[in-house]
């Protein structure tokens, strides 16, 4: 048997890295997309039922900037 040249096995070691690394970048994307699903459900389940008017923009930055806070304090936590 015949035994692979390194340019063979450089290129079949490639794709495998092509191949894992498009597979974790679509899980991630996944969870992303699924977060930002369940927060578009959350916002207009509150638009629909809630009795004052909500700003778009200022519940969307206050939702952010609360999360940031939230993960430097955790971080600050653990390390």
């Amino acid at each position: 048997m015949r035994a692979f040249n390194p340019k063979k096995k450089a290129i079949v070691l490639l794709l495998i890295g092509i191949v894992f690394l498009t597979y974790s970048f679509k899980s991630k994307f996944f969870e992303v997309a699924k977060q930002i699903e369940i927060y578009n459900s959350l916002f207009k389940e509150l638009n629909m039922y809630y009795v004052d008017e909500i700003n778009p923009a200022e519940f969307t930055n206050k939702a952010i900037k609360n999360t940031l806070k939230d993960s430097r304090s955790l971080h600050q936590f653990l390390y």
